[in-house]
This record gives C-alpha cells, sequence and structure tokens, in this order.
C-alpha cells in the first residue's frame, strides 16, 4: 500500500443540531426487502478545504439531522419479528476527522486499485465507546404492504471480477442521443444509449451460446407515479428488467438495443401499478445473480457532484467499491475537470475483460 499512514485525529457522534421526535417508523415491504438491505460505502474527494472541512461537515451534519432525523436512529426489530424498524432515538451518526501523510495526487485521487487500504478510508468506530451503527442512507418509500411473498433469497455466485473505468466524453453521449432521434424520431437519456452500448458490447465479450438469455436490470424512480409531496426525501423505486437471447442483442444495432430499453421502461409504470394493487403474482423485486445477468445503477442524478460546503463542488463522487457477486455497473458524473460521463464497471471476469474494454472504447474520440 506504498506505506502511506492514515491517523485519526477525532471520532465520535454528531446529533441533530436540535430536537427530534421520539417515535418508531415502520419500513415499507420494499425497504425490508432482504436484498435491499446492503450497505453502501461512498467516498466523496474535493481538492480544497481541508483546513476548513471537518467543522463545516459536523456542523451541517448537524442542521442536517434536525429535518432528516430517522437517520440519526438506530435500526432495530419491528412489531413483526424479523422485520426491520427505524427507532428515532437522535443518538446520531459517526464521524472521524484524520489525516494522511500522503497528497490525493500521491494515492492517485484514490483512483483504484487504492494506495491507502480501505479500513483507513471507511469511519467505522474503532471501539465500543461509540453506540453508532453505520448504515446506508434509510429509504422511506411509501408502497403498500403488499401479500405477495417475498421470493427466496437468491444464491449468490463466486464472481471474480474484474474492475474497469470507463470514461465518455458529453460530445460522444450528444451524439448517439442525435443518431436514435434519427433512428426514431424520438428522444432518449445519455443512460439509455450508454446502456444499451453496455449491453451488447459486454454480451459479445462473454462470447455466449446464441440461444443464451442476458438480462439487463436497473431500477428507475417513481415519484413522478406516486404524485409525492414536495421535500420527500425517501427513494421511490422500482425494477425495469429486460432479457433477450445473446444472438437478438448481437445482431441489434445500438439504436435497436436503446429501443428495447425504452421500451421496457415503458412497461414500467403499467408493471408497478399491477404491483401496487396486488395484481401480480410473481415478485418483481426478486433478482437473478447469475454471470448472465448485469445491474446498472445510475448515480450521476442523486446530487452528490453538487454539494457545495463553500469550497467547491467534489471532484469525484461516487462507491467506494463494487461487490464480487454481482456483475454491476455505476454511472456517474466524470470527476473534474472532466466533463463527461463514467462507468465504474465490474461486470467481467478477467478472461473477458479485454474484450469487453475494447469493445466499450472502440468508437470513442
Amino acid at each position: 500500500m506504498a506505506g502511506f499512514k492514515v491517523t485519526r485525529i477525532s471520532e465520535g457522534p454528531v446529533k441533530p443540531a436540535s430536537a427530534t421526535p421520539e417515535e418508531t417508523l415502520p419500513l415499507a415491504w420494499v425497504d425490508r426487502y432482504p436484498t435491499h438491505r446492503g450497505l453502501v460505502e461512498s467516498m466523496h474527494i474535493f481538492r480544497s478545504g481541508a483546513d476548513a472541512a471537518p467543522a463545516v461537515i459536523r456542523a451541517a451534519l448537524a442542521k442536517a439531522l434536525a429535518f432528516f432525523y430517522p437517520l440519526a436512529g438506530r435500526i432495530v426489530e419491528g412489531e413483526q419479528a424479523g422485520c426491520p424498524a427505524i427507532r428515532c432515538t437522535a443518538d446520531g451518526v459517526y464521524f472521524a476527522e484524520a489525516q494522511a501523510d500522503c497528497t490525493l495526487e500521491d494515492v492517485r485521487f484514490l483512483e483504484r486499485p487504492l494506495l491507502l487500504p480501505k479500513e483507513d478510508l471507511v469511519p467505522y468506530p474503532g471501539d465500543d465507546r461509540w453506540p453508532v451503527e453505520p448504515h446506508n442512507t434509510i429509504m422511506m418509500m411509501q408502497f403498500p404492504n403488499p401479500n405477495i411473498k417475498p421470493g427466496p433469497l437468491p444464491e449468490l455466485p463466486v464472481l471474480a471480477l474484474d474492475y474497469v473505468v470507463l470514461d465518455f466524453p458529453t460530445p460522444y453521449i450528444d451524439d448517439l442521443k442525435r443518431q436514435y432521434k434519427a433512428h426514431s424520431g424520438k428522444f432518449c437519456s445519455g443512460f439509455d444509449v450508454l446502456t444499451a452500448k453496455l449491453w451488447q458490447c459486454r454480451t459479445r465479450a462473454l462470447a455466449l451460446d446464441p440461444t443464451t438469455e442476458v438480462k439487463l436490470c436497473f431500477f428507475a424512480s417513481v415519484r413522478h407515479l406516486l404524485k409525492l409531496d414536495r421535500g420527500y426525501y425517501g427513494n421511490s423505486i422500482f425494477p425495469v428488467k429486460m432479457s433477450a437471447p445473446a444472438e437478438k442483442v448481437l445482431a441489434s444495432s445500438i439504436m435497436e438495443v436503446v429501443d428495447m430499453i425504452r421500451e421496457a421502461k415503458d412497461r414500467m409504470a403499467v408493471e408497478f401499478f399491477r404491483f401496487a394493487k396486488e395484481e401480480i403474482d410473481q415478485d418483481p423485486f426478486q433478482m437473478t445473480f447469475n454471470y448472465e445477468s448485469i445491474y446498472v445503477s445510475d448515480w450521476s442524478k442523486l446530487g452528490f457532484s453538487e454539494v457545495d460546503y463553500g469550497f467547491g463542488p467534489p471532484m469525484f463522487a461516487g462507491p467506494l467499491v463494487n461487490n464480487d457477486f454481482i456483475a454491476s455497473v455505476v454511472i456517474l458524473k466524470a470527476p473534474l475537470p472532466l466533463d463527461g460521463t463514467r462507468m465504474l464497471a465490474s461486470c467481467v471476469t478477467k478472461e473477458h475483460s479485454e474484450e469487453f474494454a475494447r469493445g466499450m472504447k472502440e468508437d470513442l474520440p
């Protein structure tokens, strides 16, 4: 790890800046779903503001927790055995301040492979003095409580996935979107064209039997369908799934693959309302974790890149690490000074990594 050292200066909980309600909040069905209880670790890298940052962020956290007070609580077992709930205790969130004996340039701005131990970058409590449970943002999605029984937990494969970083300039993405407009007469998003390219290039790299079903899944926002009150801050998501024989994905043009993605998006609203009304028997949140399936997550619209504590936006904001049992891709805003989109791909093994990267970069400027 190049011998760099990280020293903690201070640590402890940050509590809400003002009094908050004491209550226990139940989680909706989707939030209790076993495969949605994972810990998401992210890093937010700023080039400046080191001297002021700890005090500014600590104060900002305290003020924010006064409004978003469930995040200062604890995950507990609800009234129904095995069902988690949120106890609003105002205990706070854990915050650690540390100093490294190196510059961001020395560690390549924390590009992977990491030149600092991951354990030094994640602010877990070093001992039992702090009664804090690090956890990801709590989703408070307001769904009905359906009678559909969640499917069994999926078998998790052991995949030695390579890590590939791909950057796509904005003019390149805009050109693909123009091509789709000429192809269909309709508009599409940058997510649509990049995901179509990803699905096709990955399918080609895997060199599967032509009849093998390849699957693509991502989660779409349903805020516009739920007509939520202004200021609602919970996640409101529903899976968008599609599958096709490998030969169909490979025989199609990129624009035709975009058509497939757009059609799946168009079906989502109908499928969501059928699910909400309990008109379906199959659990839409049941996932398939095999090598033929890929999951795409779009972080570019989460607002992380626009956060400014008074010393400018971050040069990078994204996940710390990907897992090793799901073929997945995270789409984010490219780090400064780049203008465009970055893909963090952990979706192919070393055997297929070179061909996958070659295909993804094939027509890049």
